[in-house]
């Protein structure tokens, strides 16, 4: 439990760092959409060696099914990144950062509508991270144009929706393959970011990098994926 917490509380650390690389990526080159094709297939490179080394491919029965989830996931990842890519041109990045605490609101609505239940120190939880993110906000802030809450809504319900599909994939590896959550965790790391990067490579026609540009993305591309790397550890 206390790794979990460690875990939880390292990825929302690094992902506020985070932020700021892709704020500054965006205040030099003002493209969303390069940001996440530069970044993602950064990341794919990265993700790649990762994947082949610790995916156990050969353990997994409905192999084809298991591949549909994972393009599953870095679909939503799409439409959540981008979406929060977007949005900072409403919000600073230090105020997007606090209300994406605000996920877990969706993630309990989501996993209500499923059919389960919270107990009581659930529902405390939930209620306490988003008093947070709110109270945050709450004063010293500009008003923001509903596209800009329309974009913030996408990028929670996005993002929820990815962590769901990871965690079907953790439990999936950790079943077939008989590896340690944690390790399985760490599996699917790379294996989403790879099939992010594969899906976006065609962007390169109409986006292609220049060094500056890698330069700037580069650092983002690098502590996402170690935030998710602490994040899943956290499921695990």
């Amino acid at each position: 439990m206390i790794f979990g917490i460690l875990g939880g509380l390292t990825a929302a650390l690094i992902n506020s760092a985070d932020y700021l690389f892709s704020a500054r990526f965006l205040i030099y080159h003002k493209s969303p959409v390069r940001l996440l094709v530069i970044s993602s297939v950064l990341m794919m490179i990265i993700s790649l060696p990762a994947m082949f080394l610790l995916v156990p491919f050969s353990t997994i029965p409905c192999l084809w099914k298991f591949l549909a989830e994972t393009v599953l996931a870095s679909t939503f990842f799409l439409i959540g990144q981008g979406s929060c890519f977007a949005a900072m041109r409403f919000f600073e990045a230090s105020r997007l950062s606090s209300l994406l605490g605000l996920k877990i609101l969706v993630l309990s609505a989501i996993f209500m509508l499923s059919g389960h239940l919270l107990n009581f120190w659930q529902i405390t939880a939930v209620c306490i991270a988003a008093a947070a993110a709110v109270m945050f906000n709450w004063s010293g802030t500009q008003p923001v144009p509903w596209k800009g809450w329309a974009l913030l809504a996408s990028t929670l319900i996005g993002f929820s929706l990815t962590d769901m599909v990871e965690t079907s994939l953790v439990r999936q590896i950790h079943e077939y393959s008989q590896f340690s959550q944690l390790r399985s965790a760490l599996a699917t790391v790379p294996l989403l970011y790879s099939a992010l990067g594969i899906l976006l490579l065609p962007g390169l026609i109409f986006y292609r990098p220049d060094k500056d540009q890698l330069c700037k993305a580069f650092p983002h591309a690098i502590l996402w994926l170690v935030s998710q790397v602490f994040l899943l550890s956290c499921y695990a």
